[in-house]
């Protein structure tokens, strides 16, 4: 039902298990995608380029649109490294290099026997100067004001078709 009435709405959400479906059918033009906005909520699902969900997310980049958001809760990547699948989504590489094995060369001693990687002199200090300006993070201090949660149940009505699908 989604892939003939998609065309309808300004915004779809969908988690990255559809990611396969979505991309299958926007290439075989059964959806016709308009190119607003993309957000990918969990980029740290990104981080590695070498899974299929990267590889399809990089090969859509020329269908997806221009203004792209990755959020993340995660606060810092357990390893630098990790950062270039999602910069590189972001901005086709601009940022930490078009290739994986540039970036590498670049701020880190890669050791290919073990596949591990120390990170150069200064490299953290140029690595983060380099993605800043695509990047909004949010402090402490933006967070200590706001109101304690409240719970409280919605109910939102669904159609027939919804209905049987549950």
């Amino acid at each position: 039902h989604l892939a003939t009435t998609c065309h309808n709405y300004d915004v779809i959400i969908m988690n990255f298990d559809g990611l396969y479906w979505w991309y299958d059918m926007v290439c075989k033009k059964q959806i016709k995608l308009k190119k607003y906005f993309v957000i990918w909520d969990e980029s740290s699902l990104l981080k590695n380029s070498t899974t299929k969900r990267w590889q399809i997310m990089a090969e859509a980049m020329p269908i997806w649109s221009p203004y792209r958001v990755c959020l993340s809760g995660t606060p810092l990547p357990t390893k630098l490294e990790d950062l270039w699948g999602q910069y590189y989504l972001l901005d086709n590489g601009k940022a930490l290099c078009p290739e994986i094995w540039q970036f590498r060369n670049r701020w880190f001693d890669w050791d290919s026997d073990t596949f591990t990687a120390t990170i150069k002199p200064n490299a953290s200090k140029q690595i983060y100067q380099r993605i800043k300006p695509i990047t909004d993070r949010i402090g402490e201090r933006d967070w200590m004001g706001l109101p304690p949660v409240m719970a409280s149940s919605l109910v939102s009505p669904t159609n027939a078709l919804a209905r049987r699908s549950l």
